[in-house]
């Protein structure tokens, strides 16, 4: 079963992060590999409880897994770490998770606490959120990104998103039987 790697290439719908250098928000993170410091998106921790959300876009799927390939599950990565301030003690592990997100409307997945070192995480959604049902490559389609600050604590840095998306190929039987491995 091929994987396919999606990465930003838009700013989304919800951005409600800061860019490190002040620009588009997908720049900060669609590298590979990642750059750790040397560019991401940060929330800071003088929040209210959130959520506070942050989507890029990522590329539509193309010829590569149309029509041959039946999608089984999208799996979000996402790379941060905790900066607690120079001024106090770090209060301990930051919460965060991946998001979802469609025209406005966003999922967030089970949360995560991220540490003083980079980490990466990831959350696979096996069937669609909006729908309930399996993942269709049309689902794909204009697909957002992110990640989610749920706690006021400390800032949270991400400094790397992208999509992956598993897959099976139509293999023919013969007299117009098929399967998918």
């Amino acid at each position: 079963m091929p994987d396919f790697i999606y990465r930003p290439n838009a700013d989304g719908s919800v951005l409600l992060w800061t860019p490190l250098g002040g620009g588009a928000h997908w720049v900060e993170v669609d590298e590979d590999p990642p750059d750790d410091d040397g560019s991401y998106i940060w929330c800071g921790p003088f929040v209210p409880d959130g959520p506070w959300l942050d989507l890029v876009h990522v590329q539509n799927p193309g010829a590569e897994i149309l029509p041959t390939y039946q999608v089984n599950y999208i799996e979000v990565y996402h790379r941060g770490k905790a900066v607690p301030l120079a001024a106090r003690v770090w209060v301990g592990p930051c919460i965060y998770n991946a998001a979802l997100g469609w025209a406005g409307v966003y999922y967030g997945a089970t949360v995560r606490y991220t540490g003083l070192g980079y980490t990466t995480f990831s959350y696979r959604w096996w069937t669609n959120p909006d729908s309930g049902l399996g993942w269709a490559v049309s689902d794909l389609t204009d697909l957002e990104i992110g990640v989610n600050k749920a706690g006021a604590n400390d800032t949270v840095r991400c400094t790397q998103l992208y999509l992956l998306v598993n897959a099976s190929e139509r293999v023919s039987r013969g007299a117009g039987l098929e399967d998918w491995q």
